[in-house]
């Protein structure tokens, strides 16, 4: 389930809990969406629309929020 927009990328859960971002310009808000996985790190993951062939920035830096 997407979460919220923040800082141009979508943040959203998978149902184990973990954090999935991905970038797209539509409006995903408490929408349920198939994310394709591309990078995995200890605390989240990036994700693209599948075929998006939009490729995330791995070399940015990661922020990680928590409630």
């Amino acid at each position: 389930m997407v979460e919220d927009n923040h800082k141009g990328k979508w943040r959203g859960r998978t149902p184990q809990n973990k954090l999935v971002f991905f970038e797209d310009g539509g409006d995903w808000k408490g929408k349920l969406v198939d994310v394709e996985v591309i990078y995995t790190s200890p605390y989240s993951m990036q994700g693209r629309l599948p075929g998006s062939s939009a490729q995330p920035d791995l070399n940015a830096p990661l922020l990680v929020f928590a409630d």
